[in-house]
């Protein structure tokens, strides 16, 4: 039995859809002499062929993080398996320490501390004010606190030449496959010379500089918070990989799915002329002329429609009510009022979306009650009602009754001698 789901979002289907029509669009370059040629000329762009090595870079992270599933819960045996409600990703599962090493709230990049000050019980001087330590940032240094700068420096360091070992060894297959069949070194002279029809010394110049600064930053990301963190505590170089995602759906996908249409009213306008390009031109017109927050309604609206027809999508109606409403307040925020789009709203609800969904899991807290359980083994005073799994689920907790009293019964607990 698989320990996971697959789940395919719609923008994972569209992503797919377009590497396997960039793929296409290759073989038919490969098939086609005049295409071929003329890519050529783009491959010997040294400029071209850089931009396009960090471009591949951030597509790889996003195809990444467009593979998603969904963890089985625990159960007994032969019991119906359960799947967990978050959906994570191929890029989460990668990226799991970041993901699950959260601090309480702000903190600077690389710093042991917490940004603000905080007051604590210390032993022996009472109640102070200061800056708590931090749970996971700088941990490995215990009471080395002092050695942050002298400990990332070195840990940099081996990781940079890590990284460049790693790149020589690239680089020494890119010659061999240049120079085959003919002297040694040929291969390495004619790509440091620009003798090759590929820009391949753009190509390595660029990844040499993208592994001697991820592969630090990576290795670093392990011990500390290298951009810090959020005002909820969750690691920012987490929130950055997230959003290559996000990025290439709106910059690449949006565009590429209107591309067809824009080019082919383009040509139709553009041929018939007359009367065809009038209309054309005046519904483009009509909806350039529609405020923006007129078409963010109709589409939060849409959205509804989608819930009411398909309600088993979503947990209760409370969150189905209160998800739209706050959808449609961070997309009219971020529309009416540019200087608050750097708080990016709509991910802040899209955030608190998971972590409802989390909450209103039955399962997971039948879980953290087995898990309670386990704990306080052998304990007579400590009792936790059993879990009868094969009718618990998302939207269902069953447990044993216990007859007991109340916490909020103070009388009762004082006559019991509680």
């Amino acid at each position: 039995m698989m320990s996971f789901q697959i789940v395919v979002l719609w923008s994972d289907i569209l992503i797919w859809l377009l590497v396997a029509a960039g793929v296409g669009f290759g073989v038919l370059i490969a098939r086609t002499p005049p295409l071929l040629a003329a890519w050529r000329n783009v491959g010997a762009n040294r400029v071209g062929m850089a931009s396009a090595t960090v471009l591949l870079a951030f597509v790889l992270i996003g195809l990444l993080d467009s593979l998603h599933y969904r963890l089985a819960l625990e159960g007994k045996p032969g019991q119906k398996t359960q799947y967990a409600v978050e959906v994570l990703s191929v890029l989460d599962a990668l990226a799991t320490p970041l993901r699950t090493r959260n601090e309480k709230t702000y903190s600077e990049p690389f710093a042991t501390r917490l940004y603000a000050k905080e007051t604590v019980d210390m032993p022996g001087q009472g109640t102070v004010r200061e800056y708590p330590r931090l749970k996971y940032g700088g941990k490995h240094l215990a009471e080395r606190e002092d050695e942050v700068v002298a400990d990332a420096g070195f840990t940099a360091f081996r990781a940079g030449v890590l990284a460049f070992l790693g790149w020589l060894a690239v680089a020494g297959v890119v010659s061999g496959i240049v120079g085959h069949g003919e002297v040694p070194g040929a291969g390495w002279q004619r790509v440091w010379r620009g003798e090759t029809a590929f820009a391949w010394d753009a190509v390595l110049v660029t990844l040499a500089l993208m592994l001697l600064v991820a592969v630090p930053l990576l290795w670093l990301s392990g011990q500390y918070h290298v951009f810090g963190t959020d005002k909820v505590g969750q690691d920012v170089l987490y929130q950055i990989l997230k959003s290559v995602r996000t990025g290439l759906i709106i910059g690449l996908v949006t565009t590429l799915v209107m591309l067809p249409m824009a080019v082919l009213l383009g040509i139709v306008a553009g041929y018939y002329r007359g009367w065809v390009d009038d209309v054309i031109q005046y519904i483009y017109t009509v909806l350039n002329s529609i405020p923006g927050v007129l078409l963010i309604a109709a589409a939060v609206l849409m959205m509804q429609v989608v819930i009411d027809t398909h309600p088993q999508w979503f947990s209760t109606a409370a969150e189905r009510a209160d998800l739209r409403l706050l959808a449609r307040l961070a997309e009219i925020v971020e529309a009416r009022l540019p200087d608050l789009r750097r708080y990016r709203p709509s991910e802040v609800v899209q955030q608190f979306q998971t972590s409802l969904r989390r909450e209103l899991d039955f399962a997971a807290e039948c879980r953290n009650a087995e898990r309670i359980a386990r704990n306080f083994h052998g304990r007579q005073d400590i009792f936790i009602p059993a879990v009868h799994w094969q009718w618990t689920c998302e939207s269902l907790n069953v447990q044993d009754f216990v007859d007991g009293i109340p916490g909020r019964d103070l009388a009762g607990v004082d006559a019991a001698g509680l």
